[in-house]
């Protein structure tokens, strides 16, 4: 009688496979772009790994490197660092909630609330902050309080255009050499830019809840007259055990 463990079928079906020999074409290239030069050594590894099937990984979202070097992601970020990763970015946003089902739902999430004035959709909300990383040109004295839509089918950041404008970012000196990445949302997929930033939780009088931490960021543009949420990052969860506390609405 066989030991082996059973075949569990993926409750997802029907994706499209990943193409890892299109992926090594698309790391080559960027080996030849002078923008990615400082990632050399995490290209050239994720490409070895995507050669000998390490990569895509069956186990993790995403895979980091670090200089040339598997690692998890840096709580801290410093100079001549060069952090990249492959794998998979969604931002799966929970359904939205009419005011009655929201009702409902608190028997189960303590309360949803809308997120913003005259908004459709009901989530919890984190208060916090962003900043632009010193490291990498920002100025960190520069920084927008914002409400961050706590949701766990999503594993990269939002930062919308008008944030980026407040915090004064140029991405021609903010130099975190990150390649756009493909999201999976709920509407389907889109590419977006990715940078580094910086959060920090808050309380609703404005003081720290938490120290400034590094988040994986996807830039998106605002679309005037379209409801958008601004989606957490999967780091936030983690930053504190009062996130989901003390310092959501």
């Amino acid at each position: 009688m066989s030991t082996a463990p059973p075949y569990f079928h993926p409750a997802t079906i029907g994706s499209v496979p990943f193409d890892s020999a299109s992926r090594i074409c698309d790391l080559q290239q960027l080996l030849s772009d002078k923008k990615y030069e400082s990632q050399k050594e995490n290209i050239l590894l994720a490409i070895r790994m995507y050669e000998t099937g390490e990569l895509p990984s069956q186990t993790k979202a995403r895979v980091w490197f670090v200089n040339g070097k598997v690692a998890d992601f840096p709580a801290e970020f410093t100079q001549g660092m060069a952090v990249w990763w492959e794998g998979r970015a969604y931002q799966l946003m929970q359904a939205a909630q009419t005011p009655q089902v929201a009702l409902v739902s608190q028997m189960a999430h303590s309360a949803s609330y809308p997120l913003g004035p005259g908004a459709q959709s009901y989530m919890h909300g984190i208060f916090a902050r962003f900043r632009l990383m010193a490291v990498y040109g920002g100025d960190p004295n520069v920084t927008i309080p914002v409400i961050i839509a706590n949701d766990t089918g999503s594993n990269a950041q939002t930062i919308f255009t008008t944030d980026l404008t407040h915090l004064g970012y140029d991405p021609n000196t903010y130099q975190c050499g990150l390649h756009p990445a493909i999201i999976t949302t709920a509407n389907g997929v889109v590419v977006r830019q990715q940078i580094y930033i910086e959060v920090q939780v808050c309380r609703v009088d404005g003081t720290a809840a938490s120290p400034w931490f590094p988040e994986l960021a996807v830039i998106t543009p605002v679309s005037p007259g379209v409801e958008q949420t601004r989606l957490s990052g999967e780091h936030i969860r983690n930053c504190s055990g009062e996130c989901n506390t003390l310092h959501c609405y």
